[in-house]
C-alpha cells in the first residue's frame, strides 16, 4: 500500500521542492530529457483533467509511450492468454500462511511477491511468477542489494515483473536476472476506474499494492479461477505493526521501514486502505465483465471484495472429481 509515502518527511522545510527535484532527476536518469518533457506534459494534463470526469482524466493522461519502453513492453506479449482456462494462486505474505499447507501448490500456477522467498520450503517449489512494485525495492542501498542477493539465491526459476521505471537500477546493480525480468508501465490509477482491456504490451493503470499487479498479470494470462492467499489486510486492527508469515521485516536492516509505525497518522492509514479497496473493486468489475472468477482463500483477514472459499476445500473438490472419474472409467 503506497508504503513509500510513510517515509517522506513532509514537515521538512522545502521538502516538497526537494521531492520534485529528486523525481525529475530520477526520470532524467531513467529515460532522458525527452522523458522529463513527456512526464511534465502528463502532469500538466493531470491538472487539467481534474475539471473533467474520471474517464476524461484517463484519456488525457495517455501520453505516448517512449520508443525504448514500447520495445520492452512488446516482450509481454508472450504472456497473453498463456494459461487461458487454467486456475492459479496468488500468494501474499500475511501471517495466515502459517496455517495453510502451501505444499499443495507445488504443481499449480503460482504468483508471489516481496519477501515470499523467505518461505520455509521455497527450495522444494518455486512460484512461477514474482512481482515487486513498491519503490522501497528499487534503490542502491546495502540493505536492498542484500535483499536481492537472497532473492537470486532462493528463486532460481521464477519470472519477475516490475515497473519499467525500475529498469536502470535493477540492471545497473544486476539485482535480478535480466533474461527472466519483464516490465510494466503505469498511467493513471486503477482505483479511479478502468474500462479498457488489459494489455501488458501497453500502459496499464497504476496499482495501490503489488497483489493488484499480480491479479492483472494473471487475468492477462487468461487464468480463471484466480485464488488469493495470505491477504490478511488487517493493518487497521494492529496499529503500529505489520505482521507477516515470516519473522522480522520485508527488507532487513533498512532504516526506511524500521522506524516507529505509530508515528504515521491513523487517518493516513485509513485513506491508504480505502484506496486499496477501491482498486480491488475496479479489478472485481473487470473480472466480472471478462467472466474471470477471483476467489479469496485466505484464512481469515478482512478482504471482502471477492467471494470467499476455504483453502482445503479447493483440493477436496479436485479429489472428489478424480475419484468420480476413476469410478466412471471402471464401469466401462
Amino acid at each position: 500500500m503506497d508504503y513509500y509515502k510513510k517515509y517522506i518527511n513532509t514537515n521538512q522545510i522545502g521538502g516538497k521542492n526537494i521531492r520534485i527535484f529528486k523525481k525529475i532527476a530520477r526520470v532524467y536518469k531513467d529515460i532522458g530529457l525527452l522523458g522529463v518533457f513527456l512526464n511534465g506534459l502528463r502532469i500538466g494534463f493531470l491538472q487539467i483533467s481534474k475539471y473533467f470526469s474520471k474517464s476524461a482524466g484517463w484519456v488525457v493522461t495517455k501520453v505516448p509511450i517512449l520508443p525504448t519502453h514500447r520495445e520492452l513492453l512488446k516482450r509481454n506479449n508472450i504472456f497473453r492468454n498463456k494459461h487461458i482456462g487454467h486456475r492459479c494462486f496468488i500468494i501474499g505474505n500475511g501471517p495466515s500462511l502459517k496455517k495453510q499447507d502451501l505444499s499443495l501448490l507445488s504443481n499449480e500456477i503460482t504468483f508471489s511477491v516481496n519477501a515470499f522467498f523467505k518461505y520455509k520450503n521455497i527450495e522444494k517449489w518455486q512460484p512461477n511468477y514474482y512481482c515487486f512494485v513498491d519503490p522501497l525495492f528499487f534503490s542502491d542501498s546495502i540493505a536492498v542489494r542484500k535483499f536481492y542477493q537472497n532473492v537470486r539465491q532462493k528463486l532460481y526459476s521464477s519470472i519477475f515483473l516490475v515497473p519499467i521505471n525500475a529498469k536502470s537500477i535493477l540492471e545497473n546493480q544486476k539485482l535480478v536476472p535480466e533474461e527472466r525480468t519483464y516490465y510494466v508501465e503505469f498511467r493513471g490509477w486503477l482505483r479511479e476506474g478502468f474500462n479498457c482491456n488489459i494489455d501488458l504490451t501497453k500502459s496499464i493503470p497504476g496499482v495501490t499494492n503489488v497483489i493488484q499487479l499480480c491479479i492483472i498479470w494473471a487475468m492477462y494470462m487468461g487464468c480463471s479461477p484466480i485464488y488469493l492467499l495470505g491477504l490478511d489486510h488487517d493493518w487497521l486492527s494492529y496499529r503500529g505493526t505489520i505482521e507477516y508469515f515470516h519473522s522480522g521485516v520485508t527488507i532487513d536492516h533498512d532504516p526506511r521501514i524500521e522506524e516507529d509505525l505509530n508515528k504515521i497518522p491513523y487517518k493516513n492509514t485509513l485513506e491508504d486502505v480505502l484506496r486499496l479497496w477501491q482498486g480491488y473493486e475496479t479489478i472485481s468489475k473487470i473480472s466480472s465483465k471478462r467472466g474471470i472468477d477471483i476467489i479469496n482463500a485466505t484464512e481469515g483477514g478482512f478482504l471482502d471484495v471477492f467471494e470467499r472459499m476455504n483453502y482445503k476445500s479447493i483440493f477436496l473438490q479436485n479429489k472428489k472429481q478424480r475419484n468420480t472419474s476413476v469410478k466412471s472409467l471402471n464401469k466401462i
